[in-house]
């Protein structure tokens, strides 16, 4: 039997049917992360960089219970 050779990856231009592919990929995992960005807003409470945003609510809503108006107007 003979051996086979090696293939070696040609650094030409891609076929229409490849690049096709890897742009429907690409919008698949972008379409993925769009999805768990929506999901991920409705959970304040336990993603970090909105504690800040957490803690105004709770002054206000403390402001709110004493009948007094928010700070920023």
């Amino acid at each position: 039997m003979r051996k086979k050779k090696k293939e070696r990856q040609k650094g030409g231009r891609k076929k229409k049917k490849e690049r096709k592919k890897e742009r429907k990929k690409e919008r698949k995992k972008e379409r993925k992360k769009e999805r768990k960005k929506k999901e991920t807003i409705g959970c304040v409470m336990t993603s970090q960089p909105n504690l800040h945003l957490l803690q105004m609510l709770e002054e206000c809503m403390s402001l709110a219970q004493q009948g007094q108006p928010r700070p920023d107007g």
